[in-house]
C-alpha cells in the first residue's frame, strides 16, 4: 500500500513538472487535473481546443504559408484546400500515438485580397496529457505568435468516479469546494448537474450575464456499472458530456 502511494506521488510530481514546463496555461491544466484526483476520479480522456483569427489581415500568399507552418508544427500532411459555401477551407487530421490531431483553417472572405482567416486546432487523447502534447504546443507557440492568434487553449478532462452512491449534485459541489469556486449559473437534477463558476485558482475567463466565469463542472450518472461521469473544462467544457 505504501509503495502504491509513493508511486502515485512520484507520478503526480512528474505530471506537475511537465505541465509547468508547458507554454500554454500549465497552471490551469494542472489545477483541473489536481481537482480530478482530489475527488477520486479516474481520467479517461482530455481535449485541448484553440480557435481564433489572425490579428492582422494577411494576403493569399501569407495564408498558404500559415497553413504550411501550422501543419508542420502539428506534423500533419499539408491540407488541401476546398471551396465550400463558407469560403475556402483547409483541413487535416492525424493520429500520433495516443493523440488525435485536427486542424481547420477557413478563409470566409475569399473575394478580398487581405483577410483574417479563422483557425481551429483540436488535440485529444486518453488519460492525462503527456510530454508529446507539451512538445506539440511548444512547436505551435511561435507560429501562433507570429500571426497574432490567441494561443490560449481551452482544456477539458473527463473520467469516472466509481462510487455507486455518489450523486451528480454532490460531485459538482465537491469539485467547487476543491477549486474554491463561486457558482455563477447551475442546472441541477437527479441524474445530471452542470455548473459554471469562477475560481481565483484559474486564469482568464468569459463574461456571462455580467459575471466572469472560468470553469465549468458537469456530472451525470453513469449508464454502465454505476458511479458518476465527471467533466471539467476551463473556461468552458469543449467535450461531449
Amino acid at each position: 500500500m505504501r509503495i502504491k502511494w509513493f508511486v502515485g506521488i512520484i507520478g503526480l510530481f512528474s505530471l506537475c513538472s511537465l505541465l509547468l514546463g508547458s507554454t500554454v496555461q500549465p497552471d490551469s491544466e494542472w489545477r483541473l487535473i489536481e481537482a480530478f484526483h482530489s475527488v477520486k476520479a479516474k481520467p479517461k480522456r482530455y481535449v485541448f481546443h484553440l480557435g481564433g483569427r489572425t490579428e492582422e489581415a494577411i494576403d493569399r500568399t501569407e495564408l498558404l504559408t500559415l497553413v504550411k507552418e501550422l501543419s508542420s508544427a502539428l506534423q500533419l500532411p499539408l491540407p488541401k484546400h476546398t471551396s465550400t459555401k463558407h469560403g475556402v477551407e483547409w483541413k487535416a487530421t492525424g493520429l500520433q500515438r495516443n493523440l488525435y490531431l485536427r486542424i481547420h483553417v477557413l478563409n470566409d472572405e475569399p473575394n478580398l485580397s487581405r483577410t483574417h482567416p479563422y483557425i481551429s486546432i483540436h488535440l485529444s487523447g486518453r488519460g492525462i496529457p503527456d510530454k508529446q502534447l507539451s512538445d506539440i504546443k511548444k512547436r505551435l507557440a511561435p507560429v501562433l505568435k507570429k500571426y497574432g492568434v490567441n494561443s490560449q487553449f481551452q482544456f477539458s478532462i473527463q473520467g469516472l468516479i466509481p462510487k455507486v452512491n455518489q450523486t451528480p449534485c454532490d460531485t459538482v459541489d465537491e469539485v467547487l469546494m476543491v477549486l474554491h469556486a463561486r457558482e455563477i449559473e447551475s442546472l441541477r437534477g437527479k441524474k445530471t448537474a452542470s455548473i459554471t463558476a469562477y475560481t481565483p485558482l484559474l486564469s482568464g475567463g468569459l463574461q456571462s450575464k455580467g459575471n466572469t466565469m472560468n470553469v465549468q463542472v458537469a456530472a451525470r450518472k453513469s449508464s454502465g456499472k454505476g458511479g458518476v461521469i465527471l467533466t471539467l473544462g476551463t473556461p468552458i467544457i469543449t467535450i461531449e458530456y
